[in-house]
């Protein structure tokens, strides 16, 4: 289950420490220039989603839980900003927007972690992913050591001589250390990669530390790292049987079982089930089920996991789907109930996504091969208006397919009603308009013939 993530590669969340004396930290502020009557705030660790602050009178104020050191995300509007707090902190954050721009000013107890924090971040979102992309697999190595000490020696030249929390110094550090090493896997996987002399940096790693799985990079280290493994143990198994969710599946939690640490191994259980859930849907939930009885012992994961399958349960298979507005290559209307009485496979994609493109072909394929019988194949592009031509380029050559768009890129409205959460998705739709699968096989799957084979009887 190999995902393009480089441009997906956020960071969002909380780092675990020990020792601290309180249990709360405190966010004030002020906002000058907008009438927002919100801002929120969260680590995201478990949950996808921020805690919202009310703002009254242009001030906000909110004592946090927080009995351990960590990273947060601070959101205003459509701005969002990284934020370090620790027990004790009583961080004031100045809101002022312009026309032109909206500036964030930290005061109090933190200010000096935070303002630091927004440069190194700034410097850190000058990473060119696509262009780690094109480089030469062999130069990925020596490319990114160089590109991440240069970010540790400016870190150490920032620190120098300042007084500031050792808990933020020791986070930033680490923090470094596995965004770079989730680079290297993650670039590893998508250019296939088995020279085991490219991933000598893992022996470097504290794999099976738990205190680190408050680090974002972290989690996205051990998550692609299991990726690997998986790669490797199934090396010898034809494409045929690689391609079967309980093949896959029970070999990627056989793999989870060899983590030594017990949090460790809750929390891929956790990120592992929630994944299934999102890409297999319900049916691929009963194939974690074990894992999930033996390993998932936390409160919050699995109020989380029962979460997402009762959103699930509203595209389970025989419930009606929802209805779609999106647009042809002529700009004009057209609704998923256009084409009712035939069966409907979907592909929602975009054009910059590595995934999309590579089972584009087989789309295609199946396409002429099931041309004439009872079933159309829809293309939906989820890109933004500014990617229109580019669109319109790559789908010249296919006239079996109804390509489609919609006018607002990655569509809140489509994403909700069929709980997209990266692409490629594909969804299957019967005669009458109901579920089959909301997440249906991809078209490269061995079994997406015999399921549309048998609904054309």
């Amino acid at each position: 289950m190999k995902k393009n993530l480089l441009y997906l590669f956020v960071v969002v969340s909380i780092f675990l420490f020990s020792s601290c004396s309180e249990n709360s930290a405190t966010i004030s502020g002020s906002v000058e220039g907008d009438d927002s009557s919100i801002v929120a705030i969260g680590d995201l660790l478990i949950d996808d989603n921020l805690d919202t602050i009310q703002v009254v009178d242009g001030h906000f104020n909110q004592k946090m839980e927080i009995s351990e050191p960590g990273y947060y995300i601070f959101a205003f509007g459509n701005e969002m900003k990284q934020l370090f707090l620790a027990p004790g902190y009583e961080l004031n954050i100045k809101i002022i927007k312009t026309e032109t721009e909206t500036q964030f000013v930290f005061e109090g107890k933190g200010e000096a972690e935070n303002n630091m924090l927004q440069k190194i971040m700034a410097s850190l979102d000058q990473i060119d992913y696509p262009y780690l992309e094109k480089i030469e697999p062999s130069l990925i190595n020596s490319y990114i050591n160089t590109l991440f000490k240069g970010f540790r020696d400016s870190f150490e030249k920032m620190i120098k001589g300042k007084k500031l929390d050792p808990n933020f110094v020791n986070f930033q550090n680490r923090y470094l250390d596995f965004k770079e090493a989730t680079l290297k896997t993650i670039l590893g996987l998508q250019h296939n990669i088995q020279d085991k002399s490219y991933y000598s940096f893992i022996d470097t790693l504290e794999i099976n530390n738990p205190q680190y799985l408050g680090i974002p990079d972290f989690r996205w280290f051990i998550e692609y790292y299991t990726e690997k493994l998986l790669d490797e143990k199934l090396s010898t198994v034809s494409e045929l049987q690689r391609s079967k969710s309980e093949v896959w599946i029970k070999a990627k939690f056989d793999i989870i079982e060899t983590f030594e640490n017990e949090k460790i191994k809750e929390y891929l259980t956790f990120s592992t089930i929630k994944q299934i859930l999102e890409y297999e849907g319900i049916e691929g939930f009963e194939l974690c089920r074990e894992s999930y009885n033996k390993n998932l012992t936390h409160d919050n994961y699995r109020d989380q996991i029962k979460l997402i399958l009762d959103k699930k349960m509203a595209l389970a298979k025989g419930k009606p789907a929802p209805e779609l507005l999106v647009y042809n290559q002529n700009d004009q209307e057209v609704r998923l109930s256009d084409f009712k009485g035939k069966l409907v496979y979907i592909d929602f994609w975009a054009t910059w996504c590595r995934p999309c493109r590579q089972e584009a072909p087989f789309f295609r394929t199946l396409s002429k091969e099931y041309q004439g019988k009872n079933v159309v194949f829809v293309s939906i592009s989820l890109d933004d208006p500014q990617n229109l031509e580019t669109w319109k380029t790559m789908i010249k050559e296919d006239p079996t397919i109804i390509h489609l768009r919609t006018h607002n890129g990655w569509s809140p409205e489509i994403s909700a009603a069929y709980q997209i959460s990266g692409v490629p998705t594909y969804i299957l739709i019967d005669q009458e308009g109901k579920i089959i699968d909301a997440s249906a096989p991809r078209p490269s799957s061995s079994e997406i013939k015999p399921l549309l084979d048998s609904y054309l009887k």
